[in-house]
């Protein structure tokens, strides 16, 4: 009897241990793992000048070629790229708490190339989001990052 006991006392300290870990979130460390994931899939959007869904983005006009010399798309100076790519860059957005990431970029022109124009003369191209399965990856890294935090919580 007294090792059912051990166990059920057992039991109550991981239902413990658990509530604990769900209602404290993440810290920022924790974060890490999926602020590095998003960095890369935003790299890869950039690459391939397409959407989270894979969407191509719209060519640039030959106006547009001519006046910044090359048809590189959603690319000027190199801010909004380094800014979704990289935390540590000037314009980059990382705002964590315990239960939200904040993921993105300060740059003021970023949302009009994200929706397009409401007069159609700057096309959308997309370059923040997730599709579905990127979104399934995030909840993953997520799910181990709770994992792990568990895991440290009862190996007291």
């Amino acid at each position: 009897m007294a090792q059912i006991n051990d166990g059920i006392d057992r039991l109550h300290q991981i239902v413990h241990v658990v509530e604990s870990a769900v209602t404290q979130g993440f810290t920022e460390q924790q974060w890490l793992g999926t602020i590095q994931y998003l960095e890369e899939k935003h790299y890869g959007y950039f690459r391939n000048e397409s959407s989270p869904t894979g969407e191509e983005w719209a060519p640039l006009s030959e106006v547009t070629i001519k006046r910044k010399g090359h048809n590189r798309r959603l690319y000027e100076t190199g801010d909004l790229i380094d800014s979704v790519m990289d935390s540590s860059a000037e314009h980059a957005i990382r705002n964590t708490d315990s239960f939200t990431l904040e993921f993105g970029t300060n740059r003021p022109w970023a949302a009009i190339h994200q929706e397009g124009s409401a007069d159609g003369r700057i096309p959308q191209r997309e370059f923040l989001g997730l599709d579905d399965q990127s979104l399934e990856e995030v909840q993953e890294i997520m799910a181990d990052a709770l994992e792990h935090m568990i895991e440290e919580m009862l190996a007291f």
